[in-house]
């Protein structure tokens, strides 16, 4: 077929990329990169220096100068939490069947785009946003592909489609005289900012696909999805081996599940018996004052979207405005359902007309907030960092989680500022991460008046941390 030629032309040159004249130069990589070639026994001499022939050799099976049959000696390679940023060299381990390059500032990933045999490449937290340079995955003996693009700034997934593994249902059988093709691929592309997917419906050898937390808003082409894997067979469990397809993940993503294109596509993996994962669908934010680059950005959208913190108007949400008692136990309030209280109110300047005054009950009555010893209970002041986390604690006491965990304050700038009523308080909310500090973490700024974001991010970091 078609397919087969170039397949044939793509593996061989994963063999034997590099000029043979250059195979025994050292080759030049980060340093961290070649510590941990070494390690793992790609120094195949043993003179402290890794050339291309020895990178080559040490990931395949190969027969030496005696003509004895030599095995691979690395299979995989962990280069996770390096700091790496240049991956040259990389390109000469052409039989690498493993590869971590998780939690790196990783952009340009040109050298692995020689890289044919992997199963299992990991490539997660990292700032990659071209992925057309990946593998087109030539070696077909394998049962499985797993890649994990996930936490990453990709925008274009159309570069897959090329992948031979994704765009043909007849490679296997040049290799393996003729066996059906199967479900190979588990491709994670979660919390990237990915768009398009109308190229998700050719993925052909797809066992999973996790495309959640992207920007996502139209899936109506997959009401097209190619579920045939193999287009002549005996049985029909072999044209789509749908057993061993576990879905596609959308979730968390902008999608109308009520549009009719999108309906439509939902109801075809219905009707096939296939996961399409449509749950918490985002409400688009139309803040002009809350900038996608922001530090508050996320915790916002969690809080706007669980209708925890609302905008001020339909356009803004003024992240830098101070934060009011009065409007912190609204907030708390909702978090749990907005109940209705059952005592009478005990502050003077509290009234029935403003819109917090059932929230300050509730958070009265609840053992939330204690108002001050003149009777009062200040809704209209700005509340402290401090007040803040003293609230937060009493909440989470209130729904019965684990108040208990401290921290040292002495860890942070000002942490001996924190007033002994507060103390406890700041120290659960730094300890369990409600609270991180400013300045990089270097201050707590007890007695600084709390702004909307700054309160987004402490919601957020109750709800992903204590609430969970």
């Amino acid at each position: 077929g078609a397919d087969v030629k170039p397949l044939i032309c793509t593996f061989a040159s994963s063999q034997k990329y590099g000029n043979p004249a250059t195979l025994d130069n050292e080759v030049n990589m980060d340093s961290k990169i070649k510590a941990k070639l070494i390690e793992v026994g790609a120094d195949l001499n043993k003179d402290g220096k890794l050339t291309a022939r020895e990178l080559n050799q040490s990931t395949n099976n190969h027969y030496n100068e005696d003509g004895n049959y030599i095995t691979a000696v690395v299979k995989s390679l962990d280069l996770s939490n390096l700091g790496l940023t240049d991956l040259s060299g990389l390109e000469y381990l052409s039989g690498l069947e493993e590869l971590n390059l998780s939690h790196n500032q990783i952009s340009n990933i040109e050298p692995l785009s020689h890289l044919m045999n992997l199963s299992k490449l990991d490539l997660s937290y990292n700032n990659i946003t071209d992925i057309s340079v990946l593998p087109y995955y030539a070696d077909n003996d394998l049962s499985e592909k797993t890649v994990n693009l996930s936490h990453n700034n990709i925008t274009d997934i159309s570069s897959i489609n090329n992948w031979i593994i994704m765009r043909t249902t007849t490679y296997r059988g040049w290799q393996t005289g003729g066996d059906s093709n199967y479900r190979a691929v588990d491709l994670d592309l979660s919390y990237n900012q990915i768009e398009d997917i109308s190229g998700v419906k050719d993925y052909k050898c797809l066992a999973k696909l996790n495309l959640s937390n992207n920007k996502i808003k139209d899936i109506s082409s997959l009401k097209n999805y190619n579920f045939t894997l193999n287009e002549v067979v005996e049985s029909d469990y072999l044209k789509e081996q749908l057993e061993d397809f576990e879905g596609i993940d959308v979730s968390s993503n902008y999608i109308d599940v009520n549009s009719s294109g999108n309906k439509e596509a939902i109801q075809v993996f219905k009707n096939k018996n296939v996961k399409l994962n449509v749950d918490n669908q985002k409400k688009e934010m139309n803040f002009k004052d809350v900038n996608t680059n922001a530090w508050y950005y996320p915790s916002i959208e969690y809080v706007y979207n669980k209708g925890i913190i609302l905008g001020t108007s339909d356009t803004t949400f003024n992240p830098n405005t101070k934060l009011t008692r009065g409007m912190l136990v609204t907030i708390l309030h909702r978090m749990d359902g907005k109940p209705a209280p059952k005592s009478q109110n005990k502050f003077s300047d509290v009234y029935k007309s403003q819109y917090y005054y059932d929230a300050v009950i509730w958070a009265a009555e609840k053992g939330i907030v204690h108002g001050y010893d003149d009777g009062t209970f200040g809704p209209d002041e700005d509340i402290t960092r401090q007040d803040l986390a003293v609230m937060i604690r009493n909440f989470a006491r209130y729904k019965g989680k684990n108040v208990n965990v401290t921290s040292d304050l002495n860890k942070f700038k000002d942490g001996n500022l924190v007033s002994d009523y507060a103390n406890s308080a700041v120290e659960w909310a730094t300890g369990t991460g409600v609270i991180t500090g400013n300045n990089n973490g270097e201050s707590l700024t007890p007695h600084g008046k709390a702004t909307r974001a700054e309160t987004a991010g402490m919601m957020y970091n109750y709800c992903t941390k204590v609430n969970v």
